[in-house]
């Protein structure tokens, strides 16, 4: 199984994907759902962990409209509430699990 994390404008989107191709699971959120007195780091992590729920996620994958530095696995800049996820270890906290 497969998982991709999307940052967009307004909306963060989660799904993952068998091995197959076929979407299991798809959900999206309004990104003000995040932006909450947790702490959008927090928030973001209950959220992604309760949509995986129990599966098997040997892969996955996160993209951003902002600029992104690869090698860091960080949002380096971006506009509107993605500057809370600027300089957030985004690759390295979601690998642990």
């Amino acid at each position: 199984m497969r998982f991709g994390l999307e940052f967009g404008g307004t909306h963060i989107k989660m799904g993952i994907v068998s091995d197959d191709g076929l979407v299991v699971r798809y959900k999206e959120k309004k990104l003000a759902d995040f932006t909450d007195s947790e702490g959008i780091v927090q928030s973001l992590e209950r959220s992604v962990y309760g949509f995986i729920g129990d599966e098997n996620i040997e892969k996955g994958g996160i993209s951003s409209k902002g600029l992104v530095d690869t090698d860091k696995g960080q949002v380096i800049d971006d506009v509107g509430a993605g500057r809370l996820l600027i300089g957030v270890p985004l690759c390295e906290i979601f690998s642990k699990k």
